[in-house]
C-alpha cells in the first residue's frame, strides 16, 4: 500500500461538508469527504462512549453546539449500521430525537443515549447530524467490528456534575468522577496510572524499520467502588478495568485545567521539536531561562517582534487544536495525525474505510495532490489510534512546509 499519491489531474471533491440531499439518506464515508470534522472553528464536535449492557450496545453522545438552540428545531439526527465502511447495504437505521433519547443538556451541549442489540454482523455505526437550515451534515463513525476494537466495557466513567459519561479521551485533573456500573456481579474497579512520557511523532518521511516503543510502566494501582467519587489528580495516562484479566476497559488521560492548551514553559517548548533541529531543541530545553530562550528562538527565525508574535500564536493554536482532536493514549500534538495537522493544517478532504483514514492536501505546482494514509491500530486504551504510513517521497513537501513556518510565512 502506498502512503503518498501525487495526481496530475486536479479533482475537487466536496470540501468540508457534503450535500445533505445526496448524503443524508445514505451515509458512505469511504468515498465522501468528512473533512469538516477537523475544522476547529466550524465543526460541531460529536464525541461518544460505548458500553456493553447485557446483550446490548449502549451509546452515549455529547454534541457541542455553536450556540444555544432548541435542538429538534435546528437539527435532525439518525444512525445507520453497516457490515463495514464500504458497504452500501444498511442493516439497521433509526432516527434519534432529543425528547426520546436526550439525557441532559447545558446551553451549548446536548447529551444523548440509545441502545442497539449487539450483532456479529455489525461492523460500523454511522451517526449523521443534519443542520436543517443549511443542509450541512456532520458524521461520526463508531467501529463495532472485533477486528478494529476490543470489547466495550460494562461500565462508564461519569462526570459528577453532568451525571453523564466522559466521552472524550481526556479529563482535567480537578474533575470529580464516579463509575456507573452495568454488571451487578462487579463491585471493584482497578485504576492503573502510567508514568510513561511518550515521545513526539517522527517526521513522515522516516521509515520505521522495527518496532521501537517504550514499555508501559505502571506508576500505581488503586481500587474504587462503583458510585464512589474520586479524582485523577496526577497528570498521566490511566486505564480503568473491572476485570484485569480481560482486554476491556476505559483508557484516558488526565491533564491540567488549561488543556488542550499548554500551560508551563517546559510544555510549550516541547512541540517546537517539529520545527527545529536536534541541536536547537536541546539548547532550548537546557537553558535555565526557558522563557527568554523561547522568545529569542522565534525572533531569530522571523527577524521581527510582530512576526514572531503572529507565528507563535498561529503555531500554538494548531497545538491546541491537535490536542483537542487527537489526544488518545498520548497528547494529541505527539500523535502522527497531530503532527501532520500542526504542520499542514486541516486536510482538504478526509476518507475512511475502517482500516485506514486518508487525508488529502491540495497544493499548487507540479504535484497538486498529496495524500497521507493513517492505519487504524487496535488498542486497549482507545479505538481512535492511527499510525501514519511513512514514505521518503514526503521529504521535499515536508521540508518546504517546515521552511514556511520558520520564515513566518505560514
Amino acid at each position: 500500500m502506498k502512503s503518498i499519491v501525487f495526481n496530475k489531474k486536479y479533482i475537487i471533491i466536496c470540501l468540508f461538508f457534503f450535500n445533505a440531499s445526496l448524503a443524508y439518506s445514505q451515509v458512505n464515508i469511504s468515498n465522501t469527504s468528512v473533512a469538516s470534522k477537523y475544522q476547529y472553528n466550524t465543526a460541531i464536535p460529536i464525541s461518544y462512549r460505548m458500553a456493553k449492557v447485557d446483550s446490548m450496545y449502549r451509546f452515549f453522545l455529547t454534541i457541542q453546539l455553536p450556540q444555544e438552540v432548541v435542538f429538534e428545531e435546528e437539527y435532525s439526527m439518525k444512525y445507520e449500521i453497516k457490515t463495514d465502511y464500504k458497504s452500501e447495504n444498511i442493516l439497521l437505521t433509526r432516527t434519534l430525537n432529543f425528547p426520546v433519547h436526550g439525557k441532559g443538556e447545558t446551553p451549548w451541549e446536548k447529551y444523548f443515549r440509545f441502545d442497539v442489540a449487539a450483532h456479529q454482523e455489525y461492523g460500523v455505526i454511522l451517526i449523521a447530524l443534519k443542520n436543517k437550515g443549511t443542509d450541512e451534515v456532520y458524521i461520526l463513525d463508531i467501529p463495532l467490528s472485533e477486528k478494529l476494537i476490543y470489547p466495550p466495557s460494562e461500565f462508564t466513567l461519569n462526570d459528577i456534575h453532568s451525571l453523564f459519561p466522559v466521552c472524550s479521551n481526556y479529563i482535567h485533573s480537578n474533575d470529580t468522577l464516579y463509575i456507573d456500573n452495568f454488571n451487578r456481579d462487579v463491585t471493584d474497579f482497578f485504576i492503573y496510572r502510567y508514568k510513561t512520557d511518550f515521545s513526539a511523532a517522527d517526521p513522515p518521511m522516516y521509515r520505521i524499520k522495527k518496532n521501537i516503543s517504550k514499555s508501559m510502566v505502571v506508576d500505581s494501582l488503586f481500587v474504587v467502588k462503583a458510585g464512589d467519587s474520586f479524582t485523577l489528580q496526577k497528570e498521566a495516562l490511566y486505564l480503568i478495568q473491572s476485570d484485569t484479566s480481560t482486554l476491556s476497559g476505559i483508557g484516558l488521560r488526565s491533564h491540567g485545567a488549561f488543556y488542550p492548551k499548554l500551560a508551563s514553559m517546559e510544555e510549550i517548548i516541547q512541540p517546537v521539536i517539529y520545527l527545529t533541529t536536534k541541536t536547537e531543541i536541546d539548547k532550548l530545553m537546557a537553558d535555565e531561562n526557558k522563557k527568554e530562550a523561547f522568545e529569542t528562538f522565534w525572533l531569530d527565525m522571523t527577524k521581527s517582534a510582530d512576526g514572531a508574535q503572529w507565528i507563535i500564536r498561529s503555531y500554538f493554536d494548531r497545538i491546541e487544536e491537535a490536542n483537542y482532536f487527537f489526544t488518545n493514549y498520548k497528547e494529541g500534538w505527539k500523535t502522527d495525525m497531530g503532527m501532520v495537522f500542526i504542520i499542514l493544517g486541516p486536510p482538504d478532504e478526509v476518507y475512511k474505510d475502517g482500516e485506514k483514514e486518508s487525508w488529502h492536501y491540495r497544493s499548487e505546482g507540479k504535484d497538486p495532490l498529496v495524500i497521507f494514509n493513517f492505519l487504524h491500530i487496535k488498542s486497549l486504551f482507545t479505538d481512535q489510534q492511527y499510525m501514519l504510513i511513512r514514505d521518503n517521497q514526503y521529504k521535499s513537501y515536508w521540508y518546504k512546509a517546515i521552511d514556511s513556518w520558520r520564515k513566518g510565512r505560514n
